[in-house]
This record gives structure tokens, C-alpha cells and sequence, in this order.
């Protein structure tokens, strides 16, 4: 099961370690690694069901972590649920028991949802893999994870040509990954069921979304690289870039931390070239574009700097007026606004 980090801290802990803009081949190791269950004996006791949001976070942002629901908790929701494909994933997600997601497996095969989770469990991407990429693209056409995961395949397998097809095709894909919204909403009401207060329980289901594909993004970009070797021809670096801008998204509203996977994509891909050629596909030379990702990158390190001080004092009103705002404008924006309300931190 992918490890998880508190929405609200990643971009504060990987900017603050200096990891997402300036470590290139260690973005994201938090939200990748494969953890075993947890035991029973290893599970802290419950916190009170009513904990108000506020305090919560205040504890996550001090290190704390996410509330634990115990296997009865999680065999309810899931009954509740009917073992929907939702609930199974939300079960093995929050509760690392492999079970669940082998009954999901096994009931919803062709559930893009279970592959792209199936597929996060692979440490090698091997031929047991195959099974779950090609159901992928066949039931997500419009992902382009499916065939992220079929360049990384073919490149380590020397088939160069077939990964480049591979990229072309993610290339014109315009979606990378599933829905956050969605996620987080299925492991929220996972604690809802368990008793949670609904606002907790958001706040909650945000913090426990996991991220596994950011880590095969910035991998196809290195890998890419390493088997085409310099002097990547103009179709490559124009694939390249056009997956960097599809983990950004196109409302702008993915989590920070995709934002910060996708320049560093970016800037990785530019620097294959020199800096006063002009980018392929655009008249924009590489120097310029390259700037505008070192401004970008100090916005959001000047940004984040600026609120994290701000989260441990949050009420719950403006908590939820903070998380609306990034579910609707982006989590750099709602910083932004929430600076504006405490001009004490410029």
C-alpha cells in the first residue's frame, strides 16, 4: 500500500528539505514506497470520535498521525458499501490488509480505479504487470497512465521504438491518473462510517490520499533520457512536455505536489537542450521558459513558507473556507488567500 502524507504538509516538507525543486531523482519517495499491513498490535488506540478539524490538523502538521480505523470498522464500511470497488480500495488503502484488494481484483477487474491501485503494488514492472496495463488503457483510454506505464516497460525491456509509440500515445491522452476528488471522498466516508464527525472526516480523507503514479512521472522523464540519450529528437521532447503538463492538470486544482512533479518534468526535459534553442512546437526559447519555471518554484516556496505557520492556527471556519478554496481555485491559490487574511505573516 502506498504511504500516505498529510495534504496539507507535503508541499511544506518537500519544499522545506529542499527535495521536489532541487533532488530530481527522489521527489516523492514517501508516497511510493510499498508498506506492509499494520498489525493489530501496532495500531494506537482510537481518538475521540469528535476531535474538532482544527486540532487535528494541528496534530498532523506536529507529526502526528492519521487516526486509525480498526479491521471491524473497515469490514463494516465495506458491507455497508456492498463491497462496492470504492469501498474495497478505500479498505486496503487505509488498512494495508492485501485481502481487500485482492477481492477487488477479483470482483472488478476492469475497474480502471483497481489497476491503477494493483499496478502501484508492482516494485518491477514485470510480465504479472502486463495483465494490469493492458486493462488500463482498454477501460481508461482517455488516462495516460496506461501507456506511462507501457514506455517504462519497453524502455526497460531496450524496445525503444515501441516505447517511443508508447509516449506519443500518452502524449495525446490529456488525462494523467484518477480523480483526488473522488479518492478522497471514498476514504472519507470510510470514516463517516466509523463515527467521524463529516467535516473531520474530509479533512481526514484529503490527508489519506496516496499519489503512486507521481513517482512513475518523473521516472519516464529520467528513463526517457537514460535509454534515448542526449539529444532527444523533437517528437520526444514534445511528448515529454506534453505528459509534464498532463500531471499538472487542467484546472489547476490537482494537489501541489503534482504541480511540483510536473516542473520538475519539465525543466528535467529542457535541459536536453540548449538554452537559446526554441522549445519544439512553440516559439518560446528554452531560457525563457526555463525562468518561468524558477519563478514559479520561488512563488510557491515564498507561498508555502508564508502559510504553514497559519495551519496550527486555523479555526474551523476558515479551515473549511481553505480547503473549498483548493478544491475549487488549487492549493497554491487558497494559500494565497489565506495570507491575504493574515497580514501579520508578510
Amino acid at each position: 500500500m502506498p504511504r500516505v502524507v498529510p495534504f496539507v504538509v507535503i508541499a511544506t516538507v518537500l519544499i522545506g528539505a529542499g527535495a521536489l525543486w532541487f533532488s530530481r531523482d527522489s521527489l516523492l519517495t514517501r508516497h511510493d514506497q510499498v508498506t506492509p499491513p499494520i498489525s493489530q498490535e501496532e495500531r494506537e488506540p482510537a481518538r475521540p470520535k469528535r476531535e474538532p478539524a482544527s486540532i487535528l490538523l494541528k496534530k498532523l502538521l506536529e507529526g502526528g498521525e492519521l487516526p486509525k480505523l480498526t479491521p471491524e470498522e473497515l469490514s463494516a464500511h465495506v458491507e455497508k458499501c456492498g463491497h462496492s470497488a470504492a469501498s474495497l480500495l478505500a479498505a486496503w488503502q487505509l488498512g494495508g490488509d492485501p485481502a481487500w484488494l485482492d477481492e477487488a481484483t477479483q470482483l472488478y477487474p476492469d475497474d480502471p480505479k483497481v489497476a491503477l491501485a494493483k499496478l502501484s503494488t508492482f516494485k518491477e514492472l514485470n510480465e504479472d504487470s502486463r495483465e494490469w496495463i493492458e486493462r488500463l488503457k482498454k477501460n481508461d483510454p482517455g488516462n495516460a497512465v496506461g501507456w506511462c506505464y507501457d514506455a517504462m516497460v519497453a524502455f526497460k525491456g531496450g524496445d525503444s521504438a515501441q516505447a517511443r509509440d508508447a509516449l506519443a500515445e500518452a502524449a495525446g491522452r490529456g488525462r494523467f491518473g484518477s480523480s483526488f476528488k473522488e479518492e478522497a471522498q471514498s476514504l472519507a466516508a470510510v470514516y463517516q462510517s466509523a463515527g467521524y464527525d463529516g467535516f473531520v472526516s474530509e479533512v481526514i480523507g484529503m490527508a489519506s490520499v496516496p499519489l503512486p503514479q507521481a513517482q512513475l512521472a518523473q521516472g519516464l522523464v529520467k528513463e526517457a533520457i537514460a535509454v534515448l540519450g542526449p539529444g532527444l529528437e523533437d517528437p520526444v521532447i514534445q511528448n515529454l512536455l506534453a505528459i509534464s503538463r498532463s500531471v499538472r492538470g487542467q484546472d489547476h486544482t490537482a494537489p501541489l505536489v503534482m504541480n511540483l512533479v510536473s516542473a520538475a518534468m519539465e525543466r528535467r526535459t529542457l535541459d536536453q537542450l540548449s538554452a537559446l534553442e526554441l522549445i519544439p512546437g512553440t516559439r518560446k526559447f528554452v531560457l525563457e521558459r526555463l525562468d518561468e519555471l524558477s519563478q514559479e518554484r520561488d512563488t510557491v516556496k515564498a507561498v508555502v513558507g508564508q502559510a504553514a505557520p497559519l495551519f496550527s492556527k486555523l479555526n474551523e471556519s476558515e479551515l473549511r473556507q481553505y480547503l473549498r478554496r483548493s478544491a475549487v481555485e488549487g492549493e497554491l491559490k487558497a494559500m494565497q488567500w489565506l495570507i491575504g487574511r493574515h497580514p501579520e505573516v508578510k
